[in-house]
This record gives C-alpha cells, sequence and structure tokens, in this order.
C-alpha cells in the first residue's frame, strides 16, 4: 500500500480522479511484481505509457 501512495505521489496527481488512477495503478503493478518479477511490472508499466501517450497524441 505504502508504495502505491509513493507511485502516486512521484506522478503528481491533480485531481481525486487521478490520485485514484494512480494508486490502483500502483496497486495492479506491485501485485504483477509480487506474483511475477520486475521485469513484468516495468513492461507493463512500458505499455501503459505507450497507450497513455498515442491515445493523448491522436
Amino acid at each position: 500500500a505504502l508504495t502505491s501512495v509513493l507511485f502516486a505521489l512521484v506522478h503528481h496527481p491533480g485531481t481525486i480522479l487521478a490520485w485514484c488512477l494512480y494508486v490502483s495503478l500502483g496497486m495492479f503493478l506491485g501485485m504483477v511484481r509480487y506474483k511475477s518479477d520486475l521485469w513484468g511490472s516495468m513492461g507493463l508499466h512500458l505499455v501503459w505509457n505507450l497507450l497513455v501517450y498515442s491515445l493523448l497524441l491522436f
């Protein structure tokens, strides 16, 4: 739970909705890290960022 809050703080959420999204994403990435390895959560984070940036740019 603490790492999820830190994940959200590092991403500077501007609204309550963004805060909830980042905390949820942090918990999900933490669960992936717990179940697999660091590369799995890093890869998922990369895919998430690519999806978000592609939606913002197009």
